[in-house]
This record gives C-alpha cells, structure tokens and sequence, in this order.
C-alpha cells in the first residue's frame, strides 16, 4: 500500500514541479538537517512557480520524510519528490487553483489509503 501511493505520487508531483528533488531516500539521509530543508524548500518554491500553494513549513516536511524513510526502510529507494507529493497531499496542504483537495487525495492515495487518511485525520 505505502509503495504505491509513493510511485502514483511520483508522476504527479514530476507533472506539478518542473524540478522536484531528485534523489532517493538513501541520498536523503546524506544530508544534513539544513540541507534537507533547503531541497524541499527548493520544491515548493518550483511548485509555486507552477500555481501551487503549500503552507506548512519546508522544515515541517523535512521532519515528516525523515520519519516516513525510518518507519519504512524498505522504501529508500523511493524518490524524495514522490514522499514529499504524497504527504503534503496526506496533510491536504495541496492547493491549486481548479485542483480539489480531496480528488487529488483519492487520486494519488488509492481508495483504501484515502479512507485510512480520512480517519487518520479525523474528517
């Protein structure tokens, strides 16, 4: 389940932001908490580039993708541009004019995750 909604985000996110992190899991943990920011910094300024607004923090983020490549080791070979994607969509952080929320999040998630996702958040 966590493999796909990682490779269905990739596409996406690689169609939203030109120039998306373009490293794995593996490459991610070589950098320093700094740099770490920095990368998704880096993204979400591409993606606002592009019309997309995110409003929780770069080091939010971070912190968020460090925990998902820990909780999940099996998955660092994945892209960091595809974890990113897939949790700020997790958080509906995602907003883009005539993209809904909540569409996006049963299209990147699947339907199972989604519902997970819905009750994780409580909505």
């Amino acid at each position: 389940l966590t493999i796909c909604f990682c490779l269905a985000a990739s596409s996406v996110w690689a169609q939203a932001a030109s120039k998306p992190v373009q490293f794995t899991g593996n490459e991610w943990f070589k950098l320093n908490k700094a740099a770490r920011v920095k990368s998704i910094t880096t993204s979400i300024r591409t993606g606002g580039e592009r019309g997309i607004i995110i409003k929780k923090s770069p080091k939010f983020y971070s912190a968020r993708i460090d925990a998902f490549y820990k909780a999940h080791p099996d998955l660092m070979k994945e892209p960091v541009a595809a974890v990113l994607k897939t949790l700020i969509v997790m958080e509906y952080d995602w907003e883009q004019e005539g993209v809904d929320k909540d569409a996006l999040a049963k299209k990147i998630l699947g339907e199972e995750l989604y519902l997970e996702n819905k009750t994780r958040l409580g909505k």
